[in-house]
């Protein structure tokens, strides 16, 4: 830490190291394959972990979007297209007033311990890191997570284990290469179905996010990021029926200082969590995406962009649950407080079928206001439809719901007005746009006036099946539009009564 604080006041103050940061460009190809030659399933979720890898990059990492290049499911020749632009890029900055470039190398998908799978292409290690030398970029940063990647490490006596001291800066005149892989040589890199990612990738975009800064002077440097996804990649998979997994690297590095990876400070959004848990599980709420996780022992400030999110804490065997709303350039700082009590792991090795239990997410803490319009069948003849207004609240994750609403209609004399309290359970499908079902009841009064006529009312018990479809902004405000086909008791003329009174609603959780 000393060194680093050191190493800060020298750019600070030295208008030398300020030229020279800004003669530094960064660049990145990232990789994901979910596909490999078909000697193991498929896998999952390794063109995701390249998407969140490419995200934190721009989001923390002071890469541009036009300075990433992320394949999907890309074949040998798009991989091999990718880096003859990224040569020529390197050439063009090179032949400008920048001069030092680093270059950042990701791949998630299948590997033999010697070649990287490409749906059913295969390319050999060795000729990939002979690629990414040709871009003549000064630094090269390579991170493999694929099965048996640590064998990519040994063609080249690379060394397996923890300890890590890469000292290297970006306003240095440095050079070489360094690799780090997600498993040994005879390992199997896994894959967790409660974090939606690979171990791995999801610990190191975790420490690159700000679990890793133990230093805490808002820096992530590749030693930190290192470190941190090495021991939490071992912790998390030492019980499983497949693991225990252990990274691996391979570093031949010339300079002094330390390469910064990302900056806390640039972040978007900061979300910061409190003492006296074990684990934090932060899930953004609308794509019911994990963004990060944040042990006991790792810092507890995490860069995320603006959005709305969901934060499972555990203490002991007892699960907690909060949600934090963070705009941007803000800081949100929960406390131990705002978690409250909610109701174990899934792994798998990458292409291999599933092992072990999941967990249960927790929802908001707190209720959402929801609001709504619609019409709703009346029970008069005169009135056969009311318009109808409700106001109620939903849980966070909108599975249950309690609702007030109010209708009331006026023909030939005759006024129909309804209240009722109604709740339920809906269910939704799809991040964004999808359909909904669920079921509801309820009861309420009915009445009439008649002109001359004492008022008539009516106690009501109504039970209706609810069937529609639901939108979900990126804010996370939630549209419903459902169509409630209900069956409807009440007294009339002395006598119980069934009626059939649909309604349509068009809903908002704010």
């Amino acid at each position: 830490m000393i060194r680093t604080l050191a190493l800060l006041a020298a750019l600070a103050t030295s208008s030398t190291a300020a030229r020279a940061v800004a003669d530094t460009q960064r660049l990145a190809i990232i990789v994901g394959n979910n596909a490999g030659t078909g000697r193991a399933p498929a896998l999952r979720f390794a063109q995701r972990d390249a998407e969140r890898m490419a995200d934190v990059l721009v989001e923390v990492g002071g890469l541009a979007r036009a300075d990433v290049e992320l394949l999907r499911g890309a074949s040998v020749g798009e991989l091999r297209g990718a880096l003859e632009r990224m040569r020529a890029r390197v050439a063009a900055i090179q032949a400008g007033a920048t001069r030092n470039v680093v270059l950042l190398f990701y791949f998630s998908g299948h590997s033999d311990g010697q070649s990287l799978e490409l749906g059913p292409d295969l390319v050999r290690f060795s000729e990939v890191r002979g690629w990414l030398e040709a871009t003549g970029a000064a630094v090269r940063l390579v991170i493999l997570d694929s099965c048996r990647s640590g064998g990519l490490l040994a063609l080249k006596g690379g060394t397996l284990g923890p300890a890590f001291d890469v000292r290297l800066a970006d306003n240095m005149s440095s050079t070489g290469e360094a690799v780090i892989t997600s498993s040994a040589a005879r390992e199997s890199a896994l894959e967790s179905a409660e974090i939606g990612a690979s171990f791995f990738s999801h610990h190191l975009i975790s420490g690159l996010r700000g679990a890793a800064d133990t230093s805490g002077d808002g820096l992530v440097t590749l030693g930190e990021a290192y470190q941190y996804a090495f021991a939490r990649t071992v912790n998390a998979t030492a019980d499983t029926t497949i693991g225990p997994q252990h990274p691996g690297y391979d570093y031949r590095l010339s300079g002094r200082g330390e390469l910064v990876l990302t900056r806390i400070s640039a972040a978007s959004g900061v979300l910061q969590v409190p003492a006296g848990f074990d684990r934090f599980l932060v899930t953004a709420s609308v794509r019911q995406d994990v963004v990060a996780e944040i042990d006991a022992a790792g810092a507890r400030r995490l860069a995320v962009p603006p959005g709305d999110y969901a934060i499972r804490a555990w203490r002991g065997k007892q699960a907690f649950g909060a949600h934090a709303r963070v705009g941007g350039g803000r800081s949100v700082a929960l406390a131990a407080g705002d978690f409250a009590p909610v109701s174990l792991q899934s792994a798998r090795s990458k292409g291999e079928p599933d092992s072990v239990l999941t967990t249960v997410a927790p929802g908001r803490r707190r209720p959402r206001l929801s609001l709504g319009a619609g019409v709703t069948g009346g029970v008069g003849e005169a009135t056969p439809w009311l318009p109808a207004l409700a106001m109620g609240l939903r849980t966070p994750g909108g599975r249950w719901s309690l609702a007030l609403t109010g209708a009331t209609a006026r023909a030939e004399g005759v006024r129909e007005s309804q209240f009722q309290l109604r709740g339920g359970a809906l269910w939704r499908w799809g991040n964004r746009l999808g359909p909904i079902a669920g079921l509801e009841a309820g009861g309420g009064l009915a009445e009439q006036s008649l002109p001359g006529r004492p008022l008539l009312w009516s106690g009501l018990a109504t039970a209706s099946p609810v069937a529609g479809a639901a939108w979900v902004l990126p804010s996370g405000q939630t549209f419903t539009l459902a169509l409630r086909p209900a069956v409807t008791a009440l007294r009339r003329d002395q006598r119980l009564h069934l009626l059939f009174l649909p309604g349509l609603w068009l809903e908002a959780a704010l």
